[in-house]
């Protein structure tokens, strides 16, 4: 028979996938495939230097540029959420990132790959704080820790596939990578738009007060909050270093060997 051990662990995997609405893991799914499309922003150092021929120092500032629309996307994303609503800002983040994709693949001139860097790092990142709202908004107060658990392991599990993905379909042309992430996300969208339901509570009356009361301001005031966001910066910079810098040094090394 099984030790009670055995049967508590049982248990406990049990209770992480129940009580959570379909709604839910529709938004998982949606998940999954926006991270199993994450294929550009894996190699980016690599079909820059390798692919395309241009400088280390050229490919950093791209990579740079891809970071600094994601950094702005959280701000626009965020504000869009509220504004606009959940699944709007979802679906507008994702059908642009499809289709600014494409036309990052398709560029050559170098200030243009530079400005859809950009560009495809707002579209590409401006869904998270839609999708994270939404969890909140569809799970109860008491399955939330366990349906946020659940997304971020869904959202590890396609950034791997993706990396080896990424990786195989470069074989056969950079292209690819790129057509392969504007075909998910587009799926994604379509998935958001068929099976989520806008899940914004319409504002109860008398509630302008308690909104002018809310916004940025407060978080930065946030000490606590925001030496958290400090130390967090620090280490997204150096794991980054493994798409950037490393990443630009070690693949001649596998290039080399192949060759041999």
């Amino acid at each position: 028979m099984p030790s009670k051990a055995l049967l508590a662990a049982r248990k406990a995997v049990a209770e992480s996938f129940t009580g959570l609405p379909a709604s839910f893991w529709w938004l998982w799914t949606a998940t999954l495939i926006n991270r199993l499309a994450a294929l550009v922003g894996t190699f980016p150092a690599i079909y820059l230097t390798q692919g395309q021929g241009y400088s280390a120092s050229f490919a950093g500032l791209v990579v740079s540029l891809y970071g600094g629309g994601a950094a702005a996307a959280s701000v626009i994303g965020g504000a869009l959420t509220d504004r606009i609503g959940r699944r709007p800002t979802v679906l507008v983040a994702q059908l642009a990132t499809g289709v600014s994709i494409v036309a990052l693949g398709l560029a050559e001139q170098q200030l243009l790959i530079a400005v859809l860097a950009f560009v495809v790092g707002v579209a590409s990142f401006a869904s998270r704080p839609a999708m994270a709202a939404m969890i909140a908004d569809l799970v109860p107060k008491e399955n939330r820790g366990k349906a946020y658990s659940l997304n971020f392991w869904a959202a590890n599990i396609g950034f791997g596939v993706s990396a080896a993905a990424a990786g195989l379909l470069a074989e056969h042309g950079y292209l690819l990578i790129f057509a392969g992430e504007s075909i998910a996300t587009l799926i994604c969208a379509a998935l958001v738009f068929v099976k989520v339901p806008e899940t914004k509570a319409a504002e109860p009356q008398g509630s302008a007060e308690r909104k002018q009361s809310v916004g940025y301001g407060v978080v930065l005031k946030d000490r606590t909050f925001m030496c958290l966001i400090g130390l967090t910066f620090l280490v997204v910079v150096l794991f980054q270093q493994a798409a950037t810098v490393l990443a630009g040094a070690r693949y001649p090394l596998f290039t080399e060997a192949a060759a041999t």
